[in-house]
């Protein structure tokens, strides 16, 4: 679901930052990069996870500070 808010400034909504998480999942099928995410996530879950931020970074668009903290909470679980 698309949340807007309205913006104080020009008066044209803007979207939510939760918004480009709801299109994450089919842009990463979309684009073909499902498979190499998956084994990207499966090592930073078994492996040294600082190592894999960057190559996910350039499969998934978040600041690396998100997928820094996605990362850790996946390697600890």
């Amino acid at each position: 679901m698309v949340s807007y808010e309205p913006r104080a400034t020009t008066g044209r909504p803007r979207r939510s930052p939760g918004c480009r998480l709801c299109v994450l999942p089919a842009r990463v099928r979309f684009t073909g990069q499902d498979g190499p995410l998956t084994e990207l996530l499966t090592s930073a879950a078994t492996t040294r996870r600082q190592a894999c931020v960057r190559p996910v970074g350039k499969v998934v668009p978040l600041s690396r500070q998100q997928l820094r903290a996605v990362l850790q909470e996946l390697h600890g679980a």
